[in-house]
């Protein structure tokens, strides 16, 4: 027999004890809970803070993960996506010539954006730079390739050589019916990193992205541009962004979009 407080609903407390150094608590003569002689404690259910425990066996722990912050979290492994930033502006009264991102660092390999839609207050061209620290690379190195295709199978080939920024796609047609959408990949080559400000490992890696944005063109048709881009003699590892040019009209009026940093495996 071990030690037994029981909490008798009839009788009030009753004690009992023996020299086996386990303790049972009981209420009516039924054991809830118990101690033994190592300290082990033993009990139904627990209530209360868990602050304080330790050594947690995965294998125990169950049900939904709690919304945490996980930046600090290392040994991670298998890469993967991560939200950086989620656009979504509109003002048709007072439209924005450009939208800069500046988050492009060393945390992520490669930066992956989907453009939900993109309104210009009139026809125009979507057009892009890189960012060097904020500011806007306007030397005459880009290089770039990009093929267009109408809805009847027409061809419009972009090539540009020593040019000052890109031209994403030509002539989309203006206002908020049919809004241009697609996706950028922003590459970091050979396992560079951007905006490190100094030499990188991987020698003179030149920032590149390839891209798809379609959406109606001025002529009323469904058009889609696919390309690829580079900046000539710019090294990744000093740009910390991208700028997005919007030459229809006074510029766009929505800009819906969601940018991702990408951890490589």
């Amino acid at each position: 027999m071990t030690v037994k407080i029981n909490a008798d609903t009839s009788h009030g407390l009753k004690l009992e004890s023996d020299t086996s150094g386990a303790i049972d608590f009981q209420s009516a003569g039924v054991t809830k809970a118990s101690l033994d002689a190592s300290g082990n404690l033993t009990a139904t259910s627990f209530v209360g803070s868990g602050a304080s425990l330790t050594a947690l066996p995965s294998a125990q722990l169950t049900g939904a993960l709690p919304a945490i912050d996980g930046s600090s979290l290392t040994g991670v492994g298998g890469g993967g996506l991560a939200v950086i930033s989620a656009v979504n502006e509109y003002n048709a009264s007072a439209n924005t010539t450009s939208y800069s991102f500046t988050g492009f660092d060393s945390s992520y390999d490669n930066y992956y954006v989907i453009i939900h839609g993109i309104s210009q207050q009139g026809d125009g061209d979507l057009q892009m730079r890189f960012l060097d620290d904020g500011s806007a690379l306007t030397n005459s190195d880009y290089r770039q390739t990009t093929l267009g295709l109408t809805h009847n199978n027409s061809e419009k080939r972009i090539t540009t050589d020593a040019a000052d920024k890109f031209t994403l796609v030509e002539q989309q047609k203006g206002g908020d019916k049919d809004p241009m959408n697609g996706f950028m990949y922003f590459n970091n080559p050979a396992g560079g990193r951007w905006d490190s400000d100094s030499n990188d490992s991987k020698g003179q890696i030149s920032p590149s992205f390839v891209y798809q944005i379609g959406g109606e063109g001025s002529n009323g048709t469904s058009r889609i541009a696919q390309g690829h881009g580079y900046i000539n003699d710019t090294q990744a590892n000093t740009c910390n962004g991208f700028q997005l040019i919007f030459a229809g009209g006074t510029g766009a009026s929505k800009i819906n979009m969601t940018i991702y940093g990408v951890v490589r495996a």
